[in-house]
């Protein structure tokens, strides 16, 4: 696939509905985290993760509610095993790949552009 400016819509959609059509492992995901606004040393912690099968519609969610004592560890180690068990699976996201709301691992982002 070539590369893609972020500003080259047709193609990105294209490329969503020609996956979609193929019934390839495409998932939206969504997550919620602390208020970004609040001024602190370290990053918001991240409090769930929201993730749906485009083509199927299920849904799998890790939430801190699930595990108050490990919450946002729990949160995100599921969400990497989640990853790791579909490591050619697609992530449809609005700006995760913009600063303040990134995933880091390791100091670097793990969300790229489609």
């Amino acid at each position: 696939m070539k590369s893609m400016t972020a500003f080259d819509f047709d193609a990105r959609i294209n490329e969503l509905q020609r996956l979609r059509v193929q019934g390839e492992d495409l998932f939206a995901i969504h997550y919620a985290c602390e208020n970004l606004a609040a001024i602190r040393s370290t990053p918001p912690a991240v409090s769930a993760i929201a993730i749906q099968n485009v083509v199927s519609a299920e849904v799998f969610v890790f939430s801190r509610i699930d595990r108050p004592s490990d919450g946002e560890q729990y949160v995100l180690k599921s969400y990497f095993e989640f990853l790791r068990d579909r490591s050619t699976c697609r992530l449809v996201h609005w700006n995760m790949n913009s600063r303040p709301f990134r995933f880091y691992l390791a100091g670097k982002p793990v969300c790229s552009c489609l």
